[in-house]
């Protein structure tokens, strides 16, 4: 395809500007309150970046087995720390389903859940909750991400993806498990039981490492300018309910706003003299590249 113009930006300008930032800074700090039990279903279906992960029946059984098992063994102290709150959690389910099942056994005035469904609760105990609870949901939630830039990266300025290597990044971050679940509310003396849906953050977690990061940044168009719009590949953290989130979604959104204009070609066109006429840009396109950023200006006399 041929152009009017053509530009190019040399790897040497990339490495003056990167050279130009102070290290380390914030890239991304990002604050997001759980939406509640009824709005969960909507954000959901909304919001793709959402950070979310809903549990499936499988990792919730498991993370039952090990919260029984962590606490038992008094393992270390981060998975302790969120074991015991999910053991908690579990444990109140199975002291309720038991009460009831006493005042179902001494009070001829009781109504409430069938108490066989409720001994099957009793029995199975916590590891057991995903099959005889019902039906019930956990989701792992991220409150609160900060991302910094520990140094300088290297940048291979091509075009029109650019490619970010030895990104050293210190990652904080909050990760929450919640639990949409059927509970029994009682009433009259505590006789009679009714059932409702509790929404509750079950455990809390929050870290702060430095790790390495899958990252890069693309070129666009917008406008008459070239804009870079970098970009998260993986970032994940390896910690209970963390290692659920794809954290990359909650930082590439916060990043959205982040734009760094690379080339006005609107500027470049005006310093151009072309037959002492008036042109402006009318088109951009960013040819392939391997050693710099490239852009195609068409114009269109005014």
């Amino acid at each position: 395809m041929t152009h009017d113009l053509y530009a190019e930006v040399k790897q040497s300008t990339s490495d003056k500007i990167i050279g130009s930032v102070s290290y380390p800074f914030t890239a991304v700090e990002k604050k997001q309150a759980f939406p509640g039990c009824t709005k969960l279903a909507a954000t959901m279906a909304t919001d793709e970046d959402a950070p979310f992960y809903a549990l499936t029946k499988e990792e919730m059984a498991e993370y039952l087995k090990d919260a029984v098992s962590d606490v038992s063994a008094s393992q270390a102290s981060n998975d302790v720390s969120v074991s015991g709150e999910i053991y908690a959690f579990g444990g109140d389910i199975i002291q309720q389903a038991q009460h009831i099942i006493d005042v179902a056994s001494s009070s001829k005035d009781y109504e409430g859940p069938d108490v066989k469904d409720l001994q099957k609760v009793v029995d199975g105990g916590i590891e057991g909750l995903v099959n005889t609870l019902g039906d019930w949901g956990m989701y792992a939630w991220s409150p609160y991400l900060r991302v910094i830039v520990e140094k300088e990266p290297k940048v291979s300025l091509t075009s029109p993806r650019i490619s970010l290597d030895n990104v050293e990044i210190k990652v904080t971050a909050t990760g929450e498990l919640w639990a949409k679940y059927p509970w029994w509310n009682c009433y009259r003396w505590c006789t009679k039981w009714k059932k409702v849906i509790k929404c509750k953050r079950v455990a809390k977690v929050t870290v702060s490492v430095k790790i390495k990061a899958e990252a890069h940044a693309d070129l666009r168009v917008k406008a008459a300018k070239v804009i870079v719009q970098a970009e998260f590949d993986k970032l994940r953290l390896n910690y209970p309910v963390l290692d659920k989130i794809p954290l990359e979604g909650i930082a590439n959104k916060a990043l959205e706003d982040k734009l760094v204009y690379a080339f006005d070609a609107a500027k470049f066109v005006t310093t151009v003299p072309l037959l002492e006429s008036n042109f402006s840009v009318d088109k951009l396109t960013l040819p392939p590249s391997t050693d710099g950023l490239n852009v195609g200006i068409e114009i269109k006399e005014v």
